[in-house]
């Protein structure tokens, strides 16, 4: 089994789309991420501990804000001795299993002389570390991270799992830096999908208005929430249809947003690709645009029909 360790206010959406691309790789049995493994009811440090003990591989995720990342009071998180971040790599190092260490997004090697002493994480700077970069080159880091991991773990890499097929999945808009006056409708979006019977269906939820009210703002917020990152985790999705007029470039907007590779079948690819993990918050911005045809909406309401079957 492949266990990610990272730091969430520093690579949450790049671990996200790695998490995808190994549990497409070898199963979503195989990878361990806290926020989309962890379930209901859960004693949480117990299945860390127990994850991590029958973990083959550690991989440690490192972004631009690892090594100086601060807890509420100003101090860094990675002196102090409980930090889980910390624990996980230490104990993954103390039992002698490999830690592959991911540097993403244009992260530096930690120093040496920035690591704390007296625990194993001195033993970062002697590891060999591998990039995950943006754009075009992250497809080729990807396949070699998988070609690695496979031969750590001994773990068959699924045959359709081919990184150098597979579409880049568009990133999550950011948190918007300022978010007021809105909280009501935010809290009355989050109740509806984050019911408190997680038992309970879930509604496809318009949110509506005139242009420049803040639409995608405050769905961005909610994408962010911390009781929707729980809820969904790395099964959150956004999808910007603007010039998606009809039923095909819809489908090429949300591949990119899932990740599916684009080619034939890609229908049936899509609504597969929405069954996997449980449930999905997909958000489809300027929806009302491949609706605009009315030639070509029957065909587009059958899809959504479809796809709202399974997310």
């Amino acid at each position: 089994m492949i266990f990610i360790n990272y730091r969430k206010n520093d690579t949450q959406t790049t671990v996200d789309h790695l998490a995808d691309r190994l549990k497409g790789a070898f199963g979503p049995e195989n990878v361990f991420k806290d926020d989309s493994n962890l379930q209901g009811g859960d004693r949480w440090l117990a299945r860390l501990r127990a994850e991590l003990s029958r973990a083959r591989v550690l991989v440690a995720v490192i972004g631009p804000s690892w090594l100086k990342a601060a807890d509420d009071h100003g101090r860094r998180r990675l002196d102090d001795p409980n930090d889980w971040v910390r624990v996980e790599i230490c104990t993954a190092l103390r039992d002698g299993k490999p830690v592959v260490v991911v540097l993403a997004d244009g992260a530096a090697v930690p120093p040496a002389a920035g690591l704390p002493t007296g625990c194993e994480l001195e033993q970062l700077s002697d590891i060999q570390k591998v990039e995950l970069r943006k754009g075009a080159d992250r497809t080729r880091d990807l396949k070699d991270l998988i070609q690695l991991l496979a031969r750590l773990t001994e773990l068959p890499v699924r045959p359709t799992a081919d990184p150098a097929a597979a579409a880049d999945v568009t990133p999550l808009p950011p948190a918007p830096a300022v978010f007021f006056g809105r909280d009501d409708v935010l809290a009355a979006l989050r109740s509806r999908i984050v019911p408190a019977d997680a038992n309970k269906p879930l509604p496809k939820v318009p949110v509506t208005g005139i242009g420049g009210m803040g639409k995608s703002t405050l769905t961005a917020a909610l994408l962010h929430d911390p009781a929707v990152v729980e809820r969904y985790g790395d099964r959150r999705h956004f999808a910007k249809l603007d010039g998606a007029d009809g039923l095909p470039l819809l489908l090429e907007k949300l591949a990119g947003a899932l990740g599916v590779p684009l080619g034939a079948g890609l229908t049936n690819r899509i609504v597969s690709t929405a069954r996997i993990g449980g449930p999905r918050l997909l958000v489809l911005d300027n929806l009302e645009t491949p609706l605009r045809d009315e030639a070509q909406q029957p065909e587009v309401l059958e899809f959504l029909e479809q796809l709202g079957s399974v997310c």
